[in-house]
């Protein structure tokens, strides 16, 4: 619990369950979030290896277009094997991050975005302007918020 005030918030005012530790900023009146939590930290690490494998499926995915039959056939489906987890996670990861951690005036528009938009180029979107930052702490995801930018 919080003692008295902090953040603009009274004693028995703190957010409740994944908002527990997202504060105003004393500055900007964005909030941010004073630690990380594991669950993100989780999540996150899980990013770095199914896009260590999405990096190493990328040489399969190539070799399809350079080779005979069979070696087409084992390294396409190696490719597949290899970058589709990485990509459903990074689809799922989007979702999550939207839901859970988002920072900024737009919360509406980015889950119409991110859920009615087919194409994916709104997810990605998504991934370079609030997931890589949140996995960096830097920007509106930085863990101190007094600091600049």
């Amino acid at each position: 619990m919080i003692a008295g005030r902090v953040g603009g918030w009274k004693a028995g005012d703190e957010p409740r369950g994944c908002f527990r530790n997202v504060l105003p900023c004393p500055v900007n009146g964005l909030r941010y979030t004073a630690g990380m939590n594991d669950k993100w930290e989780k999540r996150f690490g899980r990013l770095r290896v199914v896009g260590l494998l999405v990096f190493l499926g990328l040489p399969f995915l190539l070799a399809v277009y350079f080779t005979s039959d069979f070696v087409r056939i084992f390294c396409g489906v190696a490719a597949f094997m290899l970058v589709l987890p990485g990509v459903v996670y990074a689809y799922v990861l989007v979702i999550w991050h939207w839901k859970d951690r988002y920072r900024g005036g737009h919360s509406d528009l980015w889950g119409v975005l991110i859920l009615v938009e087919t194409s994916g180029w709104m997810k990605l979107v998504y991934i370079f302007r609030h997931v890589l930052p949140d996995m960096n702490h830097s920007g509106r995801y930085r863990l101190d918020p007094t600091s600049t930018v």
